[in-house]
């Protein structure tokens, strides 16, 4: 019996080492170093589509909350020279009147890159086209009879780190916020 047991273990173990290896040799997700020749001194302006409204559906249970196209203007931001333009945005819903929670329900991250001063799409086209749902049954939002303030909030920033997985952008010394709008509603 003994000997079937150690004949069974030896092949589970050679896998196990060659899946181990296998997993040294080729990272899931690689970590990508600073940008070395980023240079946050040398400063130029570009243009960035930022939308300036929401969009915001009620129906019986239920909010479809989305950006409002027709909205969209450009905005001058100022940027280090071969940056990661980053844009953050956090979405937070509650009952007017209540107060305005530090935690955010959802946030969306994106990156751009940049390399002349000219005007730049949002991070990714799809975060503009995106609808974040909140219904009754899964979220408790919204609550029949209650008022509720919608808002995003959208910052832009500056970063020497690559966007990645896991990305911290906030993690590098050279992090810099160049804009911040906040937009909400009532519904």
């Amino acid at each position: 019996m003994n000997v079937g047991l150690r004949g069974l273990c030896v092949p589970a173990i050679c896998a196990a080492e060659s899946i181990l290896f296998a997993a040294q040799l080729v990272p899931l997700f690689p970590g990508y170093p600073h940008t070395p020749d980023a240079d946050p001194s040398t400063r130029h302006q570009v243009e960035v589509s930022i939308p300036t409204r929401l969009s915001v559906q009620r129906a019986a249970g239920r909010f479809s909350i989305s950006y409002d196209l027709a909205s969209l203007r450009n905005v001058k931001i100022t940027v280090g020279s071969k940056m990661t333009i980053g844009m953050k945005d956090e979405l937070r819903v509650y009952i007017k009147g209540d107060a305005r929670p530090s935690r955010y329900r959802s946030v969306l991250e994106g990156s751009m890159s940049e390399t002349a001063p000219r005007a730049v799409p949002l991070p990714d086209a799809n975060l503009l086209k995106s609808t974040e749902t909140l219904t009754s049954a899964q979220d408790g939002i919204p609550a029949a009879g209650k008022r509720y303030i919608i808002e995003h909030d959208i910052i832009l920033f500056e970063t020497d780190v690559p966007a990645q997985h896991m990305w911290s952008p906030e993690s590098s010394r050279n992090y810099r916020l160049l804009w911040e709008k906040k937009l909400n509603t009532v519904r």
